[in-house]
């Protein structure tokens, strides 16, 4: 603390603290804010307290004292992204400021050619310390994108780095096998026609069971089937089919074809078969596997295991603790409400973390298992990556709202610079 008066002619500078020995006197006379060469500098000024000088007879009342400390260092950097995926950049954890004590901020930034940068402060906007850049490429570029950055030390600003970001198009990564959950669903057997089986033709029926348990065979056309009460072995067969178990704990494969399958009331196990189908088990602790093709799977209420199976699936938990697996294809997985498991499997898959609903507690919270390069996370209700903010214990990322702390679910195995996010609207079941 305390004041130095330099009495320069009629020019006088008042320092707001006492200088270190060794610094330099620097006069900003073309006042624009930087050292350069046409400044006026005195090397070792405060090194002897009665130092003098010429050549300050044209400086006056408005020329201003731009720095007395080195500017810092910024370095420049190098990042990868995948086109259409925003990727954070700690642009100051290289640059340097060899004035002890100087905290380093990032003051100003460019718009590069392909893409787009903001700033991140971490929800702590006092401590520049941790802000960082975001990067997002355009959703369709691949190449080499660059802007530049200037670092502040709380007095003078260095001079401008350049960042390079090599920008990829997304890679399919090598499938993961998928653990071993209990209890673990296994493939839905086709049903086998018993004595009393309700026959279909080859043509388009409509068949519909009695109270008990039914066995019902569409063959082949495209059939409508009801199975009433009891527990019902229900075959679509081939044909674009719609079956509707309705109560009890119902067995239904759609067999190949577009089908449309519903389990009604009961612990329902469902197969889609071949081709794109929908599968929806209602109430009960259903297990429902869409098979191959491009299904679209909701387990609604209870406690449900969905299996998406070879294509890009669509797979909607709903009410309840469910396991989501998306298989092999590019999955979008919606856990929905209560706490549920999320397994992508091979393929580049969309996790969304629902905002409505969304818990206090970690504990509560959606958990995706194996999040892997190439998959994201899937942002609803207009949240962005702005808005969130990332707590990491041993290895894994918690993810939240910054502004109210809600958790939106847990990534095991990734930190919060391997994530990437979209904006998504797919509802909530």
């Amino acid at each position: 603390s305390g004041t130095n008066n330099l009495n320069l002619g009629n020019l006088t500078l008042t320092l707001d603290n006492v200088l270190r020995n060794g610094k330099d006197l620097v006069i900003d006379t073309n006042k624009n804010g930087q050292i350069d060469d046409t400044d006026l500098k005195i090397a070792n000024f405060f090194n002897t307290p009665n130092s003098t000088f010429s050549n300050i007879g044209n400086l006056n009342g408005d020329d201003v004292v731009a720095a007395l400390n080195t500017p810092p260092t910024a370095v420049n950097d190098s990042a990868t992204a995948t086109s259409g995926t925003a990727v954070n950049i700690d642009v100051l954890a290289n640059d340097t400021d060899p004035d002890e004590g100087d905290v380093l901020s990032i003051v100003s930034f460019t718009q590069p050619t392909n893409g787009t940068v903001e700033l991140n402060n971490n929800n702590t906007p006092n401590d520049p310390t941790d802000d960082f850049l975001v990067y997002t490429p355009g959703s369709n570029f691949v190449g080499t994108d660059t802007f530049t950055y200037i670092a502040n030390d709380g007095t003078v600003q260095s001079q401008a780095a350049q960042v390079t970001i090599e920008v990829s198009a997304p890679a399919s990564p090598s499938p993961r096998p998928i653990p071993p959950l209990t209890p673990t669903p296994g493939s839905t057997p086709a049903p086998t026609p018993t004595p009393g089986t309700i026959q279909g033709t080859p043509g388009d029926d409509n068949l519909i069971g009695i109270e008990g348990n039914d066995t019902i065979d569409g063959s082949t056309g495209n059939d409508a089937i009801l199975g009433l009460q009891g527990d019902d072995s229900l075959l679509g067969g081939e044909g674009n089919d719609a079956i509707n178990g309705n109560q009890g704990a119902d067995t239904i494969n759609g067999g190949p074809g577009d089908d449309v399958l519903l389990g009604g009331k009961g612990d329902d196990s469902i197969l889609g078969g071949e081709g794109n189908d929908v599968l929806a088990g209602n109430n009960g602790n259903d297990i429902l596997e869409g098979g191959a093709g491009n299904d679209i799977l909701f387990g609604n209420r209870g406690n449900d295991i969905l299996r998406g199976g070879e294509g890009d699936d669509l797979l909607y938990g709903g009410r309840g603790n469910d396991i989501l697996f998306g298989g092999a294809g590019n999955d979008t997985l919606v856990g929905d409400r209560a706490q549920d498991i999320l397994y992508g499997g091979s393929g580049n898959d969309i996790f969304v973390l629902r905002l409505d609903g969304a818990p206090n507690d970690p504990a509560d919270a959606d958990v995706i298992q194996d999040y892997e390069a190439g998959d994201r996370i899937g942002l609803t209700g207009g949240l962005t990556v702005q808005d969130l903010a990332f707590l990491t214990a041993v290895g894994n990322t918690v993810i939240t709202v910054a502004s109210t702390g809600a958790v939106l679910g847990v990534v095991l195995g990734a930190s919060p610079q391997d994530l990437s996010f979209t904006s998504v609207d797919v509802g909530v079941i």
